[in-house]
This record gives structure tokens, C-alpha cells and sequence, in this order.
């Protein structure tokens, strides 16, 4: 069996959400957010996949963890509140995405 990529998971839910008429800004800020986590799964060796129900919600609590406490933007400073709740929402939808559809 074939594995499905991140790049193929991201792509098919960015434009699952521009189907359901959400915003260009929205789509835009949920594909920085999957950027963000994609980039570190890939540091950890991990995939989108390696979350698997709730045997891998620790893998999301240690991303959140870094962005937190660890996390400096590229000009500095540490993520907001906001921005961190944002990431947050992002990762809801693409798990929920990847549930409904059975993916991975």
C-alpha cells in the first residue's frame, strides 16, 4: 500500500476547506500553521500520519509545547496567545479532516 504524503494531505484539506467557501485569508493562515507543524514533524522524522487517534495526541501536546516555550519567530520573539490558538484550530480541522476521510 502506498502511503498518502503530508504535501498530498495538506493540499487535498487546503482545498477541502476552500470547497466549503472558507475564506482566502482563512485558507491561507491554516496552510502558514500546517507549515509550521509540518516543518517540525519532518525535524522529528514523524508524518502527519504518525498521529493516529488518540495513541498520538502527545506528538500535538510537544509541537504546542515548543511553540510555546520554544519557538522564536524569525525576527524574534516568542509566539502569541492568538497565533498559538490559531495553530491549534488548524491542527483540529486537519485531524478531523483526516478522520472523516479516512486518510493516511
Amino acid at each position: 500500500m502506498v502511503r498518502v504524503t503530508d504535501n498530498h494531505i495538506i493540499k487535498n484539506y487546503l482545498d477541502d476547506l476552500a470547497l466549503q467557501g472558507k475564506s482566502e485569508r482563512m485558507v491561507s493562515d491554516y496552510h502558514s500553521c500546517i507549515r509550521l507543524y509540518h516543518h517540525w514533524l519532518n525535524e522529528k522524522k514523524l508524518h502527519i500520519c504518525s498521529v493516529n487517534n488518540m495513541d498520538g495526541k502527545g506528538i500535538i501536546e510537544d509541537f504546542l509545547k515548543y511553540l510555546r516555550f520554544e519557538y522564536k519567530k524569525p525576527h524574534g520573539g516568542s509566539i502569541s496567545y492568538k497565533r498559538l490558538k490559531s495553530v491549534f484550530t488548524a491542527l483540529n480541522g486537519l485531524y478531523e479532516y483526516l478522520e472523516y476521510n479516512k486518510c493516511g
